[in-house]
């Protein structure tokens, strides 16, 4: 084979891996839900408005450790949110070192126009797909995150 004929051959078609596939879902998910978004709205935004709104007044810590996002970002996208008040921080009256952030009612608006989109979109994502097949999927995707998860090290704050 000459030096041109090599230079263009084809590599064989890549087999697809689970974490492939997994991922390609993630991306055309995310792609559908920006498309009905805001375009003011930041994707960051999305993972805390859904944290919060299932328990309000979080900690920027605990937050972090929800979102797997380091406590800078947590920090810089909280102030943000806050500017365009989507959120308030408030400091605990218990423990004046703790800031509690909350939702304010355009949050909790916003986060309920976003999860009547993942609603819509989940729908169409698990058509024709049985409960029990369901069942075994969560249980195999539960099974996946612990193993990333397992001996994670995350350098965090002494919490005093």
């Amino acid at each position: 084979m000459n030096q041109t004929a090599q230079k263009h051959r084809r590599m064989p078609p890549a087999k697809k891996t689970p974490m492939m596939v997994i991922n390609e879902v993630s991306k055309l998910f995310r792609d559908t839900l920006r498309e009905s978004d805001d375009p003011n709205i930041q994707g960051s935004y999305r993972s805390l408005l859904f944290h919060l709104a299932h328990e309000d007044g979080r900690t920027q810590l605990e937050l972090s450790k929800l979102t797997h996002l380091k406590p800078p970002t947590i920090s810089i996208t909280i102030r943000k949110m806050e500017d365009d008040g989507y959120v308030t921080r408030v400091i605990d009256e218990n423990d004046m070192r703790q800031v509690r952030v909350y939702l304010t009612e355009k949050g909790r608006n916003h986060d309920m126009m976003i999860q009547e989109r993942i609603n819509a979109i989940e729908q169409k994502v698990m058509m024709n797909i049985t409960p029990e097949e369901t069942e075994i999927v969560m249980q195999i995707l539960e099974r996946m995150r612990e193993n990333l998860m397992e001996g994670m090290v995350r350098e965090e704050p002494n919490e005093k």
